[in-house]
């Protein structure tokens, strides 16, 4: 599934209008229609009062006829116009025309200058929905609708978003001004804006069909993608019966200190879990006696480092097994200690196997000189925001502010793959960027990332190039987290139960079903 910025729904609606001949009336009443579909399946509307607020332009009209509908139906909605209706854009003026022939009870219908009746009805609503800004939103809702946005968030009521969050920006999903809504149904196409928002102010996301053609939406897929179940499930595929331990990816995995052996542990259980064939540790002598104990299946490479740590000293052996390997995996655990940086940077340039970067090797990567690497390389950096920041001698708050920004600089300075967890991780290539749609806050605990890392290191050494296995990593190892969180609660969740659940992620993909109703849950 593919997202578009809110330009491009714009160019869609306009070619679907002048190139297929579909009136925009239609693509509005479709619109309408989806909405009531939806509301009438995910809300009680009987002996509900249903308060819909209307901007100006076609968001507006959608919500307009919305109001038409549920009116038609039986229900007794109220229609808010929070501005002068002679500024209603021409389709949402004739559906206004539409609802005055009809000759509702004209007590459900508020207008912009009654100012205490709006917020009476707001404040009285059972339901809310907002049809207030759309896709061509952008900066902050403006002083004069404060107290329909303040009444909006402060509200009990259920609270839904007509294609987008008013104030929402479409592209970038940030917005200090921002009605916040339990359900949002997005029309015709996911946007952008709704997968780059961290504080998730859209709430449950589904997507309405509204009859666009599909050979005008095949024109704009390709640049971003939403990862989905079916998609993933393509992804992996199935094992053929003939395959044995050797074809199903030798990883190398090369970090641990004393301290933080359990990082290595994970991140060779995600790599377990996730159908690696055999799985080899690379650790500081001074540690190997713990990783005996705690690793049943996976083996052990012992080798003297400097200080308890892996040193540059070691890269010549480390390069030997790396030649035995299908795939190197970097960083779990490792420390930051001085003599490994040359290490660091001796393997991301020395390697010739895909490999996966992450944790402390990130921290020492910041050390190189990132135009010595191979753009091309098969390597995928998994970088948190934090790391990202140093990563680019950016603040954190930059790189928060700008997750969407963060990623292309990143590739266009270490090239390769790079993901860039969060609420919603990133994964971009250079020409695509992979939205995933798992995972919780749960997650938000130490050795998660370790998890992932050896799971995507799994998923490469199985055939998969850099970026399908960190897409498929990120989201099964989100699905097993949404598991997890299921049974231990968000709260108490640990990175362990993350490893407990890949198998039944893995599962569940396998068991995925196409979905062609109007109405698909997306988010």
């Amino acid at each position: 599934m593919f997202a578009v910025e809110g330009k491009v729904i714009k160019e869609i609606d306009k070619k679907a209008i002048e190139d297929f001949g579909i009136p925009g009336l239609v693509l509005m009443e479709n619109a309408s229609l989806r909405v009531v579909e939806f509301m009438q399946k995910h809300v009680n509307l009987t002996s509900q009062m249903v308060c819909i607020i209307a901007g100006k332009g076609n968001n507006g009209g959608d919500g307009i006829a919305v109001f038409r509908h549920l009116w038609n139906l039986g229900y007794k909605p109220y229609l808010i116009l929070a501005f002068d209706i002679k500024k209603l854009s021409p389709d949402a003026q004739k559906q206004y025309q539409i609802i005055e022939k009809m000759e509702v009870d004209s007590s459900h219908l508020i207008y912009s200058n009654q100012k205490k009746r709006i917020l009476e009805c707001m404040e009285e609503a059972d339901i809310l929905l907002d049809a207030l800004f759309g896709t061509g939103f952008s900066g902050i809702i403006r002083e004069e609708l404060w107290q329909i946005y303040e009444h909006y968030n402060d509200s009990s009521a259920t609270k839904i978003a007509l294609d987008i969050p008013s104030g929402l920006d479409s592209n970038t999903g940030l917005g200090d001004t921002v009605m916040e809504s339990e359900y949002t149904l997005t029309l015709g196409a996911p946007k952008l804006g709704l997968y780059l928002d961290e504080k998730k102010r859209a709430g449950e996301v589904y997507l309405g069909n509204i009859s666009l053609p599909k050979a005008l939406l095949e024109q704009y897929e390709g640049k971003y993608r939403i990862q989905t179940t079916k998609g993933i499930s393509e992804m992996i595929g199935k094992r053929h019966a003939q395959i044995h331990k050797g074809d199903a990816g030798k990883i190398l995995m090369v970090g641990g200190k004393k301290g933080m052996t359990g990082a290595v542990y994970l991140c060779a259980e995600g790599a377990i879990r996730s159908g690696a064939g055999l799985v080899s540790c690379v650790v500081p002598e001074q540690i190997n006696e713990i990783m005996e104990r705690k690793l049943t299946e996976a083996m052990t490479i012992p080798m003297i480092g400097k200080d308890g740590c892996l040193g540059e000293n070691l890269a010549d052996a480390i390069l030997e097994e790396c030649n035995l390997r299908d795939v190197l995996i970097l960083g779990p655990g490792m420390g930051r200690h001085d003599s490994s940086i040359g290490l660091v940077h001796r393997l991301v340039l020395e390697s010739k196997i895909p490999m996966v970067v992450d944790a402390d090797a990130l921290y020492l990567l910041a050390y190189m000189d990132s135009a010595k690497i191979d753009k091309n390389k098969q390597m995928v950096i998994t970088p948190h925001e934090g790391e990202a920041a140093r990563l680019l001698n950016w603040s954190a708050a930059e790189v928060k502010a700008n997750r969407l920004g963060a990623v292309k600089e990143l590739y266009m300075k270490y090239g390769g793959v790079v993901l860039l967890k969060g609420s919603r991780t990133l994964i971009y290539d250079g020409n695509e960027l992979a939205i995933n749609s798992t995972g919780n806050p749960g997650m938000a605990t130490g050795g998660a990332g370790d998890v992932l890392s050896g799971m995507i290191g799994a998923l490469m050494g199985q055939g998969l190039d850099s970026f399908s296995a960190a897409k498929a990593g990120a989201y099964l190892h989100g699905l097993a987290g949404d598991l997890a969180a299921r049974e231990w609660g968000e709260e108490s969740m640990k990175a362990g139960d993350i490893t407990s659940y890949i198998a039944k992620a893995f599962m569940s993909v396998k068991q995925v079903w196409e979905s062609h109703a109007f109405v698909t849950k997306i988010v």
